[in-house]
């Protein structure tokens, strides 16, 4: 990690992220975001929340999409989800 000393074992975070390893990367991203409130608000936070916003305005427009994300934007605090269920949206986790 090139902000956090949360792992000292670079193999261990690249594979957790790797293997979507949600356990790790929650722990990992609850870490991050008390060490480093501001830098973890914007990078997360006010990320998700944009890209909720779009999403909200995308699936208005279209009826079929394929999403992508990186795992760090579905995971812990203010997660794409949250975002996307403060807008309103039924949220189901399968």
């Amino acid at each position: 990690m090139a902000i956090d000393d949360y792992s000292s074992d670079y193999n261990l975070e690249l594979e957790s992220w790797l293997s979507g390893n949600l356990e790790f990367q929650i722990k990992a991203a609850e870490i991050r975001s008390q060490k480093y409130p501001e830098l973890f608000r914007y990078l997360s936070t006010e990320r998700n929340r944009k890209i909720a916003e779009r999403l909200n305005s995308s699936i208005a427009k279209y009826d079929k999409q394929f999403l992508c994300f990186g795992i760090g934007h579905l995971v812990g605090r203010d997660s794409i989800q949250e975002m996307l269920q403060r807008l309103g949206f039924e949220i189901k986790i399968l």
